[in-house]
């Protein structure tokens, strides 16, 4: 009978003094998290995009911008002036990757390939790793490939530089 009644007790003092800690780490864990939830609403809305491409096989391109559109629940949506890529919209994912880091990888369809020069339906595929440098800014990386109409068997176009700034109301 004593021992039960020193066991109660003690998993009373042992409970009521790791309660306490427990609900601290849960709190910190749930605030946490919040924050990831805020960082990533930072990059939704629409962004106008300068990409500047480095040297590749096809050439230089000049400077060219498009508009990119990241969506709640990591769908994206982009346009170009570049005339290579014609009119067409590319449609893509995005996730965060770190603080203020983001990836994207989308897809367009363009009707030429730029290497062969034949004439045909294939992808444009572009991943792109993204810094926020601000609130209304970021910096990109994108590496582009040139894929089948099926968005397979890519081959590597080069790289590109981004520099974007949020498109507002005022």
């Amino acid at each position: 009978m004593i021992n039960k009644k020193i066991l109660t007790v003690l998993g009373t003092i042992v409970a009521l003094t790791l309660l306490p800690v427990w609900l601290a780490q849960n709190k910190a864990n749930s605030q946490s998290l919040q924050v990831n939830d805020s960082d990533e609403k930072k990059i939704i809305g629409t962004w106008r995009v300068r990409v500047d491409v480095d040297p590749n096989p096809i050439g230089d391109p000049p400077i060219f911008y498009g508009y990119t559109t990241f969506n709640e629940g990591g769908t994206l949506i982009e346009s170009s002036s570049y005339s290579l890529e014609g009119s067409r919209p590319g449609h893509g994912v995005w996730k965060k990757i770190g603080k203020n880091e983001f990836k994207a990888v989308f897809e367009k369809f363009i009707e030429f390939n730029p290497i062969t020069q034949q004439q045909g339906i294939f992808v444009f595929r572009i991943e792109e790793v993204i810094n926020l440098t601000g609130d209304n800014s970021f910096k990109g990386f994108e590496q582009v490939s040139l894929c089948n109409n099926a968005g397979e068997e890519c081959q590597p176009l080069g790289t590109a530089h981004t520099h974007s700034s949020r498109l507002k109301v005022d």
